[in-house]
């Protein structure tokens, strides 16, 4: 599941926001990290175009319990509230999205992260954009921490609380 989910959030960052990735210099380059922005404007799966070739194609591969919950139940209707509780009514669609950030195990810890993120801070600096992105997972939030995000006060946006 969790290849899927990638694989759909890259198609849809393809289609409607910015994907960019980091190579080794290798005779044979392989891509080592890759970060999913959505630029002010636009969103995951905001188009017809994301939804038929990147959310429509994850959704398949659910249980149809798992689609429900996914559209009615939970975690959509929760995942926006939350989103706006966090920021305010509207203000996601007026940031740089982080929507993925991902570095192959065998090549973290050498500022690759922190370069795929580097190339918009620069962009949304210009235009003094903020920059968002959500997370869950205590390690993840300690990684954005170190790039320069700043922590919501506890339960603002919480899955859990909205």
């Amino acid at each position: 599941l969790a290849a899927i989910l990638c694989r759909s959030t890259a198609v849809s960052g393809l289609l409607g926001g910015e994907v960019y990735v980091a190579e080794t210099t290798d005779p044979v380059p392989k891509i080592v990290g890759c970060a999913v922005w959505f630029g002010p404007g636009r969103a995951l799966y905001d188009s017809e175009d994301q939804v038929q070739l990147a959310l429509r194609p994850l959704l398949a591969s659910f249980t149809e319990e798992l689609q429900q919950w996914w559209d009615d139940v939970c975690f959509h209707p929760k995942y926006l509230a939350c989103i706006t509780a966090a920021l305010g009514e509207g203000e996601a669609l007026h940031s740089w999205r982080l929507q993925t950030l991902a570095v192959d195990p065998q090549y973290q810890r050498q500022h690759i992260g922190t370069s795929l993120v580097n190339a918009v801070i620069k962009r949304a600096e210009i235009t003094k954009t903020p920059l968002c992105v959500d997370c869950s997972e205590e390690t993840n939030v300690e990684v954005y921490r170190r790039l320069g995000f700043e922590l919501m006060p506890k339960g603002t946006g919480d899955l859990n609380t909205c």
